[in-house]
């Protein structure tokens, strides 16, 4: 993402990097630390598969993040249509499984 940013011309000073987390919910907590480290603004887009917005939308209250949050559907061409319906039944199983999760 980092080279595809600095390719559309977006200068690389302006770039925040993540790069310790393996899942979500670690994403979103090491983000807002450097969000709230460097005094960045806090209206916050999680940029994601359309599957997968609700759940990031329902860890983001979990962690406490109180910030104005958006969600925007980031299309991966390299996942076939085929695929979908295995993300979208991974979800309807992780949903309900992060609402009940401590």
């Amino acid at each position: 993402m980092y080279e595809n940013m600095v390719k559309q011309g977006i200068e690389s000073s302006r770039i925040f990097k993540e790069d310790k987390a393996v899942n979500t919910e670690q994403n979103l907590k090491f983000s807002y630390r450097i969000i709230n480290e460097n005094n960045l603004n806090k209206n916050l887009a999680i940029v994601t598969d359309s599957f997968h917005q609700l759940r990031a939308r329902i860890i983001t209250k979990k962690l406490g993040i109180k910030s104005d949050i958006g969600s925007i559907n980031s299309v991966n061409h390299k996942v076939g249509i085929i695929a979908y319906p295995t993300f979208f039944v991974r979800e309807w199983i992780a949903i309900p499984f992060e609402i009940i999760k401590k």
